[in-house]
């Protein structure tokens, strides 16, 4: 899903979506006009003039299965307020994001890290990083088109 975090003096603070509303996923909302609409105006109401939008394996599916598309994305970014970007991040780049995350909340920390998402799971430590196609909903997915599962 969706999290919005604000990074003031070295420190990681989790941020509400605007309105007290739930934060939308942003593979469901992309192929729409009204979602992308409402998304960016979200945005805008953030207490942040810098913001930058990761997209994750949510969205790298949803291009993948045609359920969005590139123009799709950008058209979304061409709704952000200034200040605000948005990326689509390579699966690698998403762990690396994930590991640098854990780092800046718990600095001088060495843990290693295992982060699952709903379409995929990265696994991390200095020098190792692993982004894995598949997580929960990709397995339920996966199983609901089996022949198994139809019979």
């Amino acid at each position: 899903g969706t999290r919005v975090f604000r990074l003031l003096d070295a420190i990681v603070e989790g941020l509400p979506w605007p309105d007290g509303e739930k934060a939308p996923v942003l593979s469901h909302i992309l192929a729409s006009a009204d979602g992308r609409a409402a998304f960016a105006a979200a945005v805008s109401k953030l207490p942040s003039d810098d913001i930058f939008v990761g997209a994750t394996a949510g969205v790298r599916h949803a291009l993948d299965s045609g359920a969005a598309s590139p123009a799709d994305i950008e058209a979304l970014r061409t709704l952000l307020p200034a200040g605000a970007s948005l990326e689509l991040l390579s699966p690698l780049d998403e762990a690396r994001f994930e590991l640098a995350a854990l780092r800046r909340q718990r600095p001088g920390c060495s843990a290693a890290m295992l982060s699952m998402g709903g379409k995929s799971m990265q696994l991390g430590s200095e020098g190792r990083l692993v982004s894995l196609p598949f997580a929960m909903h990709l397995g339920h997915d996966l199983l609901k088109a089996s022949p198994i599962h139809r019979s």
